[in-house]
Parts: structure tokens; C-alpha cells; sequence
């Protein structure tokens, strides 16, 4: 009767900022106690509960505002999640900005207007960042919401007239099901930083020499033209990646339906690098000679190398992607304590 009680608990609680959580179950603790007689029966808690109402309406009464687009079951997370991905793209974006800045450096040097492009560059590319980010956020927590996912990313169906017990999401002890939030937010800040850099600075990926220090002079490794017809897998890789970000973020605990997105898309994504490793057009190996002649190698020893770096970088790729997905997997399906 009590696991009842604490489910009924956790599913208004778990809706609420963190510092109204405790007071919050305190205080609907003490209310359902005192609704209860002495000797009180299962059908007694039943009756109170559904006296109570529906859940995610209590829930709601204790939110301070009503939120239209991002109701209170997710808005919390919805905030939590935009702050860290505006944070993350706005620090990516100024970094890659001055990176290539520096880059980019006249020989001569550079005078106090082009400071001051500097500076506007900087705010007009984060801002751009952080629409983009703030947009794609939104929508994927919209669309959660709003059920296009399905319905396992919410515990109780959104403003539900009419609710039973058996709504009532269970209380997730303590157990190693749990989602490290270091790992995810790594694997995020990866994903922004390596797409941002190939949709907007893709040339920064080369072969930079300093000129005796007065600028520098770049050899690309990458071909723009054919780093193109991958943009649109690319850029999909990374919106799926944000969304399973959110999904992690909401769910807190693996799932074996969350793990086996997160293998799905972890195997997607290592075909892709495979893939994009060994096509010969997009990566420049003339421009790599170019800088490696300045190391006296030759063309042939300048593809052993590279050759050597595709395939230990295939080999870790497939083994991490192995290693995590079965992690993610083998969790999913233990026993909590």
C-alpha cells in the first residue's frame, strides 16, 4: 500500500524544479495521511488517491506559471537541456570563430578595424549557434511532448481527464541502471563541436605551418566540395544524437528500448566515419603532401601513413562502438538492487 503511495509521490514530484521536490512530497505525504483512516486499507488509498486526482494536475497547480509550449512535465528538463546545449554551441562557436581568426592572420598583421570585425564576427556566429540550438532543442521537446516519439518518454499522458493506479510510474530505486550524466554530456559536446566545425569551418581541419611569425599557410585535408554530399547525413547523425541526448536526460536510468537506440545510432554513426575515412576524393592527400614535403617524405611513406591512421582509427572506432553499445545493453537488461 505504501509503494503505492510513493508512486503516486514520485509521479508529482518528478515533474518539479529539484528545490521543491523534498517539500513538495513532504507536504502531499502528509496530506494523504491525514485523508487516511487508522487502519487503513488498500481500497482506502485507492479512494484517496483518486480523490487527489490525477497527478501530473497537481503537478501543474504547483508550477509557479503555466507553460503552453513546454508543459510543466517536461519543462524543467526542457531548460536544463537548452542551458547546457546553448552553453556548449555558444563556447564552440566563439572558439571556432577565433580559431580561424588566427588562421586566417594576414601576413602584415592585422589593424584595429579588423578587431573590430572580429568582435562582431564573434557575436553574429554565436548568435546564429544559439538559434540553431535553441530551435532544434525546442522542437525535439515538442515533439516528445506532444507524443510523436511515443508515449515512453512521459510516465502519465499529458492532461489526462481520466486517470487509474495503474498510471502511476514506479519509483526507481537506487541501481546501476543508471546514466552516467558525464558520459552523455561528453559525447554532446563532441558531437556540436565536430558538426559545427564541418558546416562552418570545415578548412580548419588542415595542415597549418607558421610563416616565421607573421601568419600561417594551410594545407586542407578535407575537400570542401565532397565534404558536401555528406552534410545532410551529418547533420542528421547530429540531430538524432541530440535527441537520444534528451531522451537519456528525461529517462535518467537505461531502458532496453533507450539502449537499443543508443546502439542503433552508435553503429550508424561509426558506418559513417568508416565510411568517410575511406573514400579517397574527400580526403586531400596532395595538399598533405604539400606539407610533408617540408619534412622531406615522400608521397609513398605519406600514404603508409596515412594508411596506418585509417585503419587504427576503423579498428578503435569499431571497438568503442562495440564496447559501448554492449555496456549500454548489459545494463539495461540487470536487475536493479
Amino acid at each position: 500500500m505504501m509503494d503505492v503511495i510513493d508512486r503516486y509521490i514520485y509521479a508529482v514530484t518528478k515533474q518539479l524544479p529539484e528545490s521543491m521536490k523534498d517539500d513538495v512530497g513532504s507536504e502531499l505525504r502528509a496530506n494523504i495521511e491525514d485523508m487516511l483512516p487508522e487502519d487503513f486499507t488498500e481500497e482506502d488509498v485507492y479512494r484517496v488517491l483518486k480523490q487527489l486526482g490525477n497527478p501530473w494536475k497537481i503537478a501543474e497547480d504547483y508550477q509557479s506559471k503555466q507553460r503552453y509550449l513546454i508543459g510543466p512535465v517536461l519543462y524543467e528538463q526542457y531548460v536544463s537541456v537548452l542551458k547546457l546545449v546553448i552553453g556548449i554551441t555558444a563556447t564552440m562557436m566563439f572558439a571556432i570563430t577565433w580559431l580561424g581568426w588566427i588562421v586566417d592572420s594576414p601576413n602584415d598583421g592585422y589593424v584595429l578595424t579588423d578587431y573590430a570585425a572580429l568582435a562582431l564576427d564573434i557575436v553574429i556566429s554565436v548568435f546564429h549557434g544559439l538559434l540553431q540550438a535553441a530551435f532544434w532543442v525546442t522542437l525535439i521537446f515538442f515533439a516528445i511532448e506532444r507524443g510523436w516519439f511515443g508515449s515512453d518518454f512521459l510516465s502519465l499522458p499529458e492532461k489526462k481527464e481520466s486517470w487509474s493506479i495503474q498510471d502511476l510510474p514506479p519509483v526507481p530505486p537506487e541501481s546501476n541502471k543508471k546514466i552516467p550524466r558525464s558520459s552523455s554530456i561528453i559525447s554532446i559536446v563532441l558531437t556540436i563541436g565536430f558538426t559545427l566545425i564541418l558546416y562552418f569551418r570545415p578548412d580548419l581541419i588542415a595542415i597549418h605551418m607558421l610563416n616565421d611569425g607573421t601568419g600561417y599557410t594551410s594545407y586542407p585535408i578535407i575537400e570542401i566540395a565532397r565534404l558536401h554530399a555528406y552534410m545532410p547525413m551529418i547533420l542528421l547523425m547530429a540531430l538524432l544524437q541530440l535527441a537520444l541526448f534528451v531522451w537519456k536526460f528525461i529517462a535518467q536510468n537505461w531502458s532496453l528500448r533507450l539502449a537499443v537506440a543508443h546502439t542503433i545510432l552508435n553503429v550508424l554513426n561509426c558506418l559513417l566515419l568508416v565510411f568517410m575515412l575511406h573514400d579517397e576524393v574527400l580526403f586531400d592527400t596532395l595538399n598533405m603532401m604539400d606539407a610533408a614535403q617540408i619534412f622531406s617524405i615522400t608521397h609513398a611513406e605519406l600514404q603508409g601513413i596515412w594508411t596506418s591512421i585509417v585503419m587504427v582509427v576503423t579498428v578503435a572506432s569499431i571497438l568503442i562502438t562495440i564496447w559501448d553499445s554492449a555496456d549500454a545493453i548489459i545494463k539495461s537488461t540487470r536487475r536493479n538492487h
